[in-house]
């Protein structure tokens, strides 16, 4: 039991991007497609500006546009051991960037229960400080002040997790966890798979490091993600990387690989996105062979 590894901890801003750097990075846009970047049209040069950066592959533009760790961590303590610097970033469209505790990865210390510091502590357990710098927040209508913080296993991709937490600025929250586990035995008695195709592991290097990416574990959920761009790029030539971002399209049967824009909204083209009748049933998404549930 002292030998469990503690979870993974994934830690996103609440509002994904800094004001400061969308209203400049607007005003570049505006000036280089002859548009007036006034308060009115700003909401929509900015979801055209994002998906502009995404067609273009500007990931680490995608990156500058949002808060950074060291804009808001301030201290990390695993029962007494510092680990402000054991964590790893990561992109979405809809969290931002992102940042990951105990990843496991050989270029980070991997913490089990068991481990200890030389420093005396009240509780154990992983202890973080915050800044959130909610003057800095771009002004959205689905976003919030404070922080989204994900458990999960310590090589499973965050965004899907079902146990997701909204922390409130100001305040001290504790979060206890209970974990649960399933693991089907492999062929032939099931036909559950570890492997990671290359098509999902497209996927991780765009959310990861390319270093990263390749300890990511197969994702099920992920893989019926595909299913349905697949299905959205065959209606309407175009894709819908929510909440995961994505560059290619893939055909429905696997074969072929395509580059694909994102859909604009209020196009005809959007329309059919997001079709759930499209895919129900994608044969070839096998089940995982280790679940675990966070509660």
């Amino acid at each position: 039991m002292r030998h469990m590894l503690f979870p993974g901890v994934t830690v996103c801003s609440a509002n994904p991007y800094r004001e400061d750097r969308v209203k400049e990075a607007i005003d570049v846009y505006a000036r280089s497609h002859s548009s007036d970047a006034n308060e009115t049209d700003r909401e929509t040069l900015f979801v055209f500006m994002l998906i502009d950066l995404f067609n273009r592959n500007e990931s680490d533009e995608l990156v500058h546009l949002g808060f950074q760790k060291s804009d808001m961590l301030l201290e990390c303590s695993y029962n007494g051991i510092s680990c402000s610097s054991n964590f790893i970033h990561s992109l979405s469209l809809v969290f931002g960037n992102c940042f990951t505790f105990n990843w496991k990865d050989s270029s980070h210390k991997l913490y089990s229960l068991a481990e200890l510091g030389s420093t005396l502590m009240p509780y154990k357990g992983l202890s973080m400080a915050f800044y959130v710098p909610s003057h800095l927040n771009y002004p959205l209508n689905d976003s919030e002040d404070g922080l989204i913080l994900f458990l999960h296993d310590n090589n499973a991709i965050p965004f899907f997790a079902k146990n997701t937490e909204r922390l409130r600025p100001g305040l001290a929250h504790t979060i206890a966890y209970r974990k649960s586990q399933t693991i089907f035995l492999p062929k032939p008695y099931t036909n559950c798979t570890t492997v990671v195709e290359k098509s999902l592991r497209h996927i991780y290097e765009v959310i990861y490091d390319s270093h990263y990416a390749h300890q990511v574990a197969y994702f099920e959920a992920l893989c019926y993600e595909l299913c349905e761009q697949a299905y959205i790029f065959s209606k309407c030539l175009c894709i819908l990387p929510i909440p995961v971002i994505m560059r290619y399209a893939f055909s429905l049967d696997r074969d072929g690989r395509l580059l694909a824009n994102t859909c604009i909204e209020s196009t005809t083209r959007s329309s059919c996105k997001r079709n759930p009748h499209g895919c129900l049933v994608f044969s070839m998404c096998s089940t995982m062979c280790t679940h675990a549930f966070f509660y």
